[in-house]
């Protein structure tokens, strides 16, 4: 959201691709995946889509990599190395919650998304809830004081935003 709004990365487009559903189209590659997603089905459109990934403008994040079937996921590890290969100029990010020695890309950075501490969870939910219902942030902070698994599964920052959502 911040890159379409020129506030990071401006030169840059951002793609959002649902490998889950990449693997079940069985689209032969991305390319033809992206150009099919954003309806880009005219002959300069294309066009404009591999002068952007050759230019290296695009921020493609490839979200779910854990929620590909296993029968799909060697295609779409194969189609991964070879389009990040192609368009190396641009910039990749690849979602997975399970971590795995075949997920693993050598051109890649691997991160890990740490558990938040107290002091992160409350200002994320003071956050998450400060525009539209900020007493429901403290709510939410009481909530977590006086339960010990809600507060477990608060740490994770994904679980975090689930139950925010959920009390919103």
């Amino acid at each position: 959201m911040q890159c379409n709004s020129g506030q990071f990365f401006a030169d840059r487009v951002p793609l959002f691709i649902t490998l889950k559903d990449f693997a079940e189209e069985g689209k032969p590659n991305l390319l033809q995946y992206i150009n099919d997603q954003f309806l880009i089905k005219d002959i300069s459109d294309q066009e404009i889509t591999k002068t952007l990934l050759d230019q290296g403008r695009v921020i493609l994040l490839l979200d779910g990599l854990d929620e590909v079937k296993q029968a799909d996921i060697n295609r779409v590890l194969r189609e991964i190395r070879n389009f990040s290969t192609q368009y190396s100029n641009n910039y990749f990010v690849i979602t997975c919650r399970i971590a795995s020695n075949e997920f693993t890309f050598q051109q890649f950075t691997e991160v890990e998304v740490d558990d938040f501490d107290d002091k992160q969870i409350a200002e994320f939910a003071r956050k998450w809830f400060q525009t539209e219902h900020p007493k429901k942030a403290e709510h939410f902070l009481q909530k977590l004081r006086g339960d010990q698994r809600f507060k477990e599964l608060a740490t994770n920052p994904l679980l975090l935003t689930l139950l925010c959502f959920a009390i919103w």
